[in-house]
């Protein structure tokens, strides 16, 4: 029987649940290149893994506001420096300063993810070449099988006070399409 001090949230004891399932024998290891919004999509993942049946493993290299391009001349000249968030079971790892190249081969990784930052998103020549680029490189690091996933950040609302949503004409449905 699990015990639950009071001091633990039911949040906490379903995502303690769900990272159990790590280690189940049918487990996706995913790679994300992201910003702050890959935290966002990463966060229900593993709810979602178990849902299914599947465990996660998920490394998730980050910088604020980080464009594909950056991320491509990131791994062209093999920076240190992203903050790196690994959950594994029960093990939840934040490393900062973290090297690019050492993502690579931290696991065995089935599916990696591309994302823009918000503020270029819309803009569908932000992407190329870099996410092209960027599936190259990883296709030179990693196994043939991976699979390659775009994570499509969600348009502003409306009301965005973001500087950069003038760009879309301050309609999400404009930035959307």
């Amino acid at each position: 029987d699990l015990v639950i001090p009071e001091s633990i949230s039911l949040e906490s004891v379903y995502r303690y649940e769900t990272y159990q399932s790590a280690a189940c024998e049918d487990t996706v290891a995913v790679l994300t290149f992201g910003n702050s919004f890959s935290y966002d999509a990463l966060y229900y993942l593993p709810s979602i893994a178990h849902s299914r049946g599947k465990g996660l493993i998920s490394g998730n290299l980050v910088l604020g506001g980080c464009s594909l391009k950056r991320h491509w001349n990131n791994v062209n000249r093999k920076f240190v420096g992203y903050d790196y968030f690994k959950d594994v079971g029960m093990v939840h790892e934040y490393l900062t300063g973290y090297p690019v190249e050492q993502a690579y081969g931290d696991e065995e990784w089935d599916v990696v993810v591309f994302q823009e930052c918000a503020l270029t998103s819309g803009d569908y020549s932000s992407y190329v070449p870099y996410v092209f680029q960027l599936q190259e490189a990883m296709r030179e690091e990693l196994s043939e099988d991976v699979e390659y996933v775009w994570h499509q950040t969600w348009a502003f609302p409306n009301n965005s006070n973001y500087d950069s949503f003038e760009a879309y004409k301050y309609s999400q449905e404009y930035m959307y399409e």
